[in-house]
């Protein structure tokens, strides 16, 4: 009876000991995921200020550009239908573009 008791008692001794093990490492874990995904928001957000320097600081007169330098620019800056405009089109475009990201 003894030998059954200590037996459990070394049972419940070893699952709690897992159960503890396990809320560490969780902890761990859940710390790791914290730090990097804040080390990419961090990343990203230094990237999106670069961007916004050097839009602001770039003034690109586009009238001297052909068509496909254009688009190219106009599909670079994400401009939704940008294949089906004219040069004046995309010309007065790409200046509003600029204006809104100053």
């Amino acid at each position: 009876m003894e030998i059954a008791i200590a037996i459990v008692t070394l049972i419940l001794l070893c699952i709690l000991t897992l159960n503890a093990l396990y809320f560490f490492i969780s902890m761990i874990i859940s710390d790791w995921k914290a730090n990097k995904a804040a080390k990419e928001l961090s990343n990203l957000f230094n990237k999106l200020i670069e961007e916004k320097k050097t839009n602001k600081t770039t003034n690109i007169d586009y009238s001297k550009m052909n068509i496909i330098d254009l688009k190219k620019i106009a599909q670079k800056k994400k401009i939704k239908g940008y294949y089906k405009l004219s040069k004046d089109e995309l010309l007065k475009v790409l200046r509003e573009t600029e204006i809104l990201a100053k």
